[in-house]
């Protein structure tokens, strides 16, 4: 009977083009052609390695990706203006500096970093929560069609164990339930406030 069963896309052939598997940080991890994240080729290359994730009361509620590549950090912001997302939620820490893990947003307060020749981001907020996450509010400017708007970005921050595992200086930890679910809950919120629907 499970032969009856239609078989979805899975195919993932954009990622593997020549212009396009470099930029894929893991060869192995790499998003379905049919529920891709696709982006303008007027500003820059269409292809990023992210892909929509159905929601429990939206369409394309969530987009999942990887930490941008050096080379596509501008990529990596413009699929915030072309998809209209407002918030980050990033489940490992920072360990340490890497060339293989740059750092995509400004760091410290009231800085600014150049993205590409048309995009702007400001470090407005940024604030330690209860040991357990770091919460970071900036200005995402497109220069070319003057438009700015808000991202919020929530970082985890496990305790550090025994059992965590680096790689390419970053932190990937034994996430706790409870903690979790802490995180998740203050991202729940934030959400409400800002009326906003996708991540």
């Amino acid at each position: 009977k499970l032969s009856l069963l239609p078989v979805e896309n899975v195919s993932q052939r954009d990622a593997y083009f020549a212009d396009n598997i470099d930029r894929n940080r893991h060869p192995q991890i790499v998003p379905y052609d049919r529920n891709r994240v696709c982006l303008s080729r007027i500003l820059g290359h269409p292809y990023i390695n992210a892909s929509f994730v159905e929601g429990y009361s939206y369409h394309c509620s969530f987009i999942i990706t990887q930490d941008p590549l050096s080379e596509t950090i501008h990529e990596f912001w413009r699929m915030f203006i072309e998809h209209d997302s407002n918030c980050i939620v990033q489940l490992h820490t920072m360990a340490e500096s890497s060339p293989k893990c740059p750092l995509y947003y400004p760091n410290d307060y009231d800085t600014t970093m150049k993205i590409g020749s048309t995009t702007l981001l400001k470090l407005i907020q940024k604030e330690l929560l209860h040991e357990k996450m770091i919460t970071r509010e900036f200005c995402l400017t497109d220069t070319r069609e003057a438009l700015s708007k808000t991202i919020y970005h929530f970082e985890y921050l496990p305790p550090i164990s025994t059992n965590d595992e680096f790689e390419n200086g970053q932190c990937f930890p034994s996430i706790l339930t409870n903690s979790l679910f802490d995180f998740i809950g203050y991202i729940n919120k934030r959400q409400h406030t800002t009326n906003h629907d996708r991540y």
